[in-house]
């Protein structure tokens, strides 16, 4: 099976904008956000037309005239959309599941993939997790440590792993989100865990112990 190897924008985007004293600072600090991601798009799609560029969080710079930025990605990422805004295992509160959905909605009816990552321990929150974001037809991780350096022990096969070759983010139906290798001794030992799943996407860091992958 093709993975598709996809790393997060290493900034998490800003999902505020606190208006400074009148006179202080005219800045459209969302404005800029986006220019910046349609920059670093552009910069990284010239040395490489497949280039996969995933911003997390942040989904209300889509407010405005936003046109570039959407055409500038290929999908967004949001945290805690179910669970873990207050706190690991624990329930969004409704207002800010709503308010999340709302816009993490957008994006899917713009046709960009969307990936949530939520925080919970338990089996069963893990499901509602799952079964809340496939309604909405996102992509559903639920993390058991909000690090990031777990492969989950549940469920202990990907959902929806069907063999397919996946070629686009588009045609992937799950994801592992594993960018911390605190508890790995070396890159193999990393690589040999990644090998045994079968998740359609898998979002790694950059670096192992600051040491860059390679494309082999």
């Amino acid at each position: 099976m093709k993975r598709v190897l996809s790393f997060f924008c290493g900034c998490l985007l800003l999902s505020c904008q606190t208006a400074p004293p009148p006179g202080e600072d005219n800045t459209d600090y969302r404005q800029e956000m986006r220019r910046l991601v349609i920059d670093l798009s552009a910069y990284a799609r010239l040395r490489d037309s497949d280039f996969i560029l995933i911003p997390q969080n942040g989904q209300e710079l889509i407010s405005g005239a936003a046109r570039d930025y959407m055409e500038s990605i290929d999908g967004t990422g949001r945290e805690d959309l179910n669970f873990g805004y207050t706190g690991d295992n624990r329930r969004t509160p409704e207002k800010e599941n709503e308010s999340m959905l709302a816009l993490c909605r957008m994006f899917a009816s713009r046709g960009k993939t969307v990936l949530v990552i939520d925080y919970c321990r338990d089996e069963s929150k893990a499901d509602m997790a799952f079964a809340a974001n496939e309604r909405e037809g996102f992509l559903s991780f639920a993390a058991p440590d909000r690090n990031l350096r777990q492969i989950p022990p549940y469920p202990e096969t990907p959902r929806h792993t069907g063999g397919q070759n996946i070629t686009s983010l588009g045609e992937g139906r799950n994801f592992l989100y594993l960018i911390n290798d605190d508890d790995y001794r070396d890159r193999e030992d990393l690589l040999r865990d990644l090998r045994k799943t079968d998740y359609d996407i898998l979002i790694i860091d950059l670096c192992f112990q600051e040491s860059f992958w390679t494309a082999s």
